[in-house]
């Protein structure tokens, strides 16, 4: 269940249009950087969604996300458990997490929903460098607040302060699909691609 919850997860913050690239780089998946989005042709399109896909592959061995993963759905198994004491929360929380750590995580298929459909990029006018500093940005916020969550314990996630830790990660994640975290990173996007907030 807790290797479930990491790949949903992932597929649910990449399919906001993850994008991973070298910023130094002044192409991206073969395209000069300073092209609009709403500027690219078929084959640029194309290519861009490989990237993306790319980008999501990568995404599926994180180690630190792995973890963090492990560690919710065994949160969350706790919580369901039955028990009311922390000592036993823990106990079960433990359990659900070596499971988890314990399994092959099955190799994900790329989904061309996280490529941004026509429309989208006909109405942005933010260049593929915008698009990429905005999704590098979100995916430290989103990715990096469920991330933090790897240096804790079980022990110390099912304490009430633990939870409001955990609740925290959560409430970050939730609010990428409600559209552009309010961020520096996607100030562009936000002023130039109204489709994607």
């Amino acid at each position: 269940m807790s290797r479930k919850i990491t790949i949903i997860l992932s597929v649910f913050l990449i399919s906001l249009a993850a994008v991973a690239c070298d910023r130094g780089s002044s192409e991206i998946a073969g395209i000069d950087s300073a092209t609009e989005l709403s500027a690219l042709t078929d084959e640029q399109s194309d290519a861009f969604c490989g990237h993306l896909k790319g980008a999501f592959d990568a995404s599926q061995e994180d180690e630190e996300l792995q973890k963090a993963g492990c560690l919710l759905g065994g949160v969350m198994s706790s919580m369901f458990a039955g028990v009311e004491d922390d000592e036993a929360r823990a106990e079960v929380c433990q359990t659900t997490f070596d499971e988890c750590m314990a399994e092959e995580l099955d190799e994900q298929d790329s989904t061309d929903e996280i490529c941004p459909d026509a429309d989208d990029r006909a109405e942005c006018s933010a260049t593929i460098a915008e698009v990429d500093q905005c999704i590098q940005g979100m995916l430290e916020w989103g990715f990096g607040s469920l991330k933090s969550l790897s240096g804790n314990t079980c022990a110390e996630l099912v304490t009430e302060e633990g939870i409001e830790k955990v609740e925290a990660a959560m409430e970050n994640l939730q609010s990428l699909g409600e559209g552009l975290p309010e961020i520096e990173a996607c100030t562009a996007l936000r002023e130039k691609c109204p489709d994607f907030s």
